[in-house]
Order: C-alpha cells, then sequence, then structure tokens
C-alpha cells in the first residue's frame, strides 16, 4: 500500500483563528467564482511532498525526519500579501506569500526532501516557494483582484517548532482530507 503524503510546518492556532476571521466573509464569493478553498484548519506551508510512500519506507522516513527535526531549531514565520501560481493573470494557487522565516523554512525544506530521498522516496523536485496556499482552481483563473485582496490582512507571526508529517487522502467524501501521521518537534 502506498500513501500521499507532504511534511509541513504548521501555523498557530491563534494565526488560523485570526486568518479564518478575515477569510470567511470572502469564501463564498471565492467559491463562486470557481475556486475550491483550502478547508479550515488545513493551512500550512507544504516543506516536501511524496506522491508514494510505501509502509516500508514509512519507517525509515519518520526516523530520518526525527533526526532532522532535533538538529533544526524553531523559527518564527511571517505572512504578508499575496500570491498566485504560476501568476495572479493565470492562476491555479491562489495563497500568502511568506515575508518573514524563509531562509529556515527553505533550510527545512531541504533537510525534509534529503530525508525522504534517503529514505528511497521520491520528493516532488520542483524549486521549493514557501507559501501558504488558500485555494485552488482546476482551471486558470484571473487572480489579481484576490492577490490584491491578500496584500490587506495584518496577521500575526507564529512560532514553528515542530513538522508534522500528514497524510492526503484524495478519496475523502469532501474530496480531500488530511491527517497527522507523525509530529517531531524541532530541537529535541
Amino acid at each position: 500500500m502506498t500513501r500521499r503524503m507532504f511534511v509541513a510546518a504548521v501555523p498557530s492556532v491563534e494565526w488560523q483563528e485570526e486568518w479564518e476571521e478575515f477569510w470567511s466573509v470572502r469564501r463564498e464569493t471565492a467559491v463562486a467564482q470557481g475556486l475550491r478553498p483550502v478547508p479550515d484548519g488545513s493551512w500550512h506551508i507544504t516543506l516536501a511532498f511524496m506522491e508514494q510512500v510505501a509502509d516500508p519506507e514509512l519507517i525509515e522516513l519518520t526516523e530520518r525526519l526525527t533526526e532532522a527535526a532535533a538538529t533544526s531549531g524553531p523559527a518564527t514565520i511571517r505572512v504578508a500579501g499575496g500570491g498566485a501560481f504560476p501568476n495572479p493573470a493565470e492562476g491555479k494557487l491562489l495563497h500568502l506569500r511568506i515575508a518573514h522565516g524563509e531562509e529556515a523554512l527553505q533550510q527545512w525544506s531541504r533537510r525534509c526532501r534529503n530525508a525522504a530521498n534517503n529514505a528511497g522516496i521520491v520528493v516532488e523536485g520542483s524549486r521549493f516557494v514557501p507559501h501558504v496556499s488558500v485555494a485552488r482552481s482546476n482551471r486558470r483563473v484571473e487572480m489579481t483582484r484576490w492577490v490584491q485582496l491578500l496584500d490587506a490582512p495584518l496577521l500575526p507571526s507564529f512560532e514553528v517548532d515542530r513538522w508534522d508529517l500528514i497524510e492526503s487522502d484524495l478519496k475523502a467524501p469532501r474530496g480531500q482530507a488530511y491527517s497527522v501521521v507523525e509530529t517531531f518537534p524541532l530541537g529535541a
């Protein structure tokens, strides 16, 4: 059996509550415009994505992530402003940009990707651009106004003191469900 998994830095509960307060009044409009908002409480920064993780590889992956996390320190992260991939004029993913803490996120991503590679797992290999996903679209859509809107909220910084290994189930009743498989304290 294989699983679809990713390692993530998860914003604090306080940050998620503030973001939800800002986003909740805009969610319905986003849906009406063909966007699929990330479910409440599922916001995260993906450090490494693995399409297929077999059970034997999972054991080694958790061991290697434990080691990598133990030698990585916590960091303060701040998001500010919006963005869209591949670009705002033809967006498929609306996101929040990282304004502070990008260096730590880059380092963590390298360590998580190395842990997966050394466990024999293929890691999605595109260039790492740290961000918090907000909404997706199956087709390219004009997102310029959404990106500008996301420049408005003044969200608090948050401390990341752990990584979560998360399983992503695309066959869940609502289209996608996340479940935390393991947590790795930083600097433990």
